[in-house]
Parts: structure tokens; C-alpha cells; sequence
């Protein structure tokens, strides 16, 4: 396990590692974009997507905002489509930076199948993992060249904690989809409660029964 580095001492100005690698950085807009446009068309589907991706793993900064916003829909108990979407974004103030309605509108005319997007939502993530690690790589090598004798135990110390924290993130993941399955697992409850007397499964026929399993 890492230790706390003490590595913080005047730490060297880290270099984009694009222009270290002089290379763009691994992503697929055309992935980011399927999966968006597949929330607006059906957002039964965000679980599934909340499981893999949280906001800072798209690349295109419009599509982070986009996500973030349909997220806090659900947390709002909310369903996502085009108009809550413009609504959440404008109370936002974000709408116009994004590119407006019509880049909205344009999500949903650009979905390749929609049944694939749990495996569109894998390949975003995965290029989110391979950025982070580039980026990762490029701090290390950077912190490796300005080491001295003194340091380097420090500069180790802040390689492991780096690889850790992303594998870390990983296992995190989990603990967002759970909080969206619960919330919208019990405004279906209450839903139900609401429009069938009580009871959350198929009526028996016999009323105490009923209001015994449900």
C-alpha cells in the first residue's frame, strides 16, 4: 500500500500529455453521443450507464455538462427527456455552452442502436481509463526527471498513489448506481402505493393476503 508522499514541495509544472506524446488522447465522440442520445430516447436505460460512467469520464467538455445534468435529473426523481433535459440545463446555465437545443436535438438523430448502449457506455470508459492513465504516466515521468537523491522515495511513493487512486475510482463506481436504483426503485413503490391500494405485487383475490405480501 502507498504511503503519504511528501512530495509537495515546489512539484515540478506537469506537461500535457498530449503535447508530451504529441498524440490525441484516446476517446469516441461517436460513442459519447450514441449513449446521450440513447438517455434522451430512453432513460430507463440510466442505470445501466450510471453503473460504468460518471460525468468527468467523456471527453468532449459539452457531453461532461450534458451527463451532469441528466444525473441530476434523476436525483430529482425526474424522468430525462428533451424538454426536462433544456429545462435542467437552463436553470443550469449551461444550455448555451453545450451548443443549445439544437445540439439536443441532435443526439437523438445520431444513434447507431440503441441496444447497444451498455457496450457504447464500456468503450467510453475505457477511454476514460487509458486518458487517465497517459496522464498518470506523463506526471511519473515528469516527476522522474526532476528527482534528486533525496526524493526519490517520494516520487515513488506518488507513482502508487497515482495508479491506485485510478484503480480505486473503478470500485467507487458501484456506489452511484446503487443511490440511483434506490431512488427511482422507490418512487416506483410509491407509485405503485399510489394507483393499486397498496399493494406492490399481483393481486390475490384476498384482500389480508395482499396487504400480507406486499
Amino acid at each position: 500500500m502507498y504511503k503519504e508522499s511528501r512530495y509537495t514541495q515546489s512539484k515540478p509544472k506537469i506537461i500535457a500529455p498530449e503535447k508530451m506524446l504529441g498524440r490525441n488522447l484516446p476517446a469516441s465522440i461517436e460513442a459519447e453521443r450514441s449513449v446521450l442520445g440513447a438517455l434522451l430516447l430512453n432513460d430507463e436505460n440510466i442505470n445501466q450507464v450510471a453503473e460504468l460512467l460518471l460525468p468527468h469520464d467523456f471527453y468532449n467538455p459539452s457531453h461532461k455538462v450534458i451527463y451532469e445534468a441528466m444525473l441530476n435529473l434523476v436525483q430529482q426523481n425526474k424522468r430525462i427527456d428533451l424538454i426536462t433535459l433544456q429545462d435542467e440545463l437552463v436553470k443550469r446555465e449551461q444550455l448555451e455552452s453545450i451548443g443549445g437545443i439544437v445540439y439536443l436535438v441532435s443526439l437523438q438523430e445520431d444513434i447507431p442502436a440503441v441496444g447497444l448502449i451498455k457496450q457504447h457506455a464500456k468503450i467510453i470508459k475505457e477511454k476514460a481509463t487509458l486518458r487517465e492513465l497517459i496522464s498518470s504516466a506523463a506526471t511519473i515521468i515528469t516527476n522522474c526527471y526532476d528527482q534528486n537523491d533525496e526524493n526519490i522515495e517520494a516520487v515513488l511513493d506518488e507513482a502508487e498513489k497515482t495508479i491506485f487512486n485510478i484503480s480505486n475510482k473503478r470500485t467507487n463506481q458501484s456506489f452511484v448506481q446503487l443511490n440511483i436504483w434506490l431512488k427511482k426503485t422507490f418512487q416506483h413503490l410509491s407509485d405503485i402505493k399510489s394507483h393499486s391500494k397498496g399493494i406492490t405485487g399481483v393481486p390475490s383475490g384476498y384482500k389480508k393476503l395482499d396487504q400480507i405480501l406486499s
